[in-house]
């Protein structure tokens, strides 16, 4: 990893975009608008979200998600350093997506951005196996 300023979102390989939650320009990040444009350039995506500072969601964040992501955007979202409390409210966030009719999709849970890229990795493998 090379010493490159820390900002919300950043591609780190052609289908896999970093969202560091504790980035000092998160508040002022289009992550959506990131999302699609990603989306119109590659098709669905790796979504690796660094959760290190966060100790719960935002209020209403399990209800209202699901208007605003699409699911198919999504080859599989992995999660660095969710803590408890926060890895249930993206469960409840994930059963929401699927409740309101989109498909389900990988979620990994990992302690660090080595082990969120092994599993790009995995999956990318285990996806040519099929």
């Amino acid at each position: 990893m090379t010493d490159t300023p820390l900002t919300a979102l950043r591609e780190l390989d052609r289908d896999v975009l970093l969202l560091s939650m504790n980035a000092p320009d998160f508040g002022d990040t289009d992550i959506i608008k990131g999302f699609r444009d990603l989306l119109e350039r590659v098709g669905p995506f790796y979504l690796i979200t660094d959760l290190t500072e966060v100790k719960t969601l935002g209020r209403g964040a399990a209800d209202d998600g699901p208007d605003m992501l699409r699911s198919e955007w999504f080859k599989a979202v992995i999660y660095i350093n969710a803590s408890r409390t926060v890895r249930m409210l993206l469960k409840v966030f994930n059963m929401g997506m699927f409740l309101k009719g989109q498909r389900d999709f990988p979620m990994i849970f990992t302690n660090s951005l080595e082990e969120a890229l092994q599993a790009v990795e995995d999956l990318r493998a285990k996806g040519n196996q099929e």
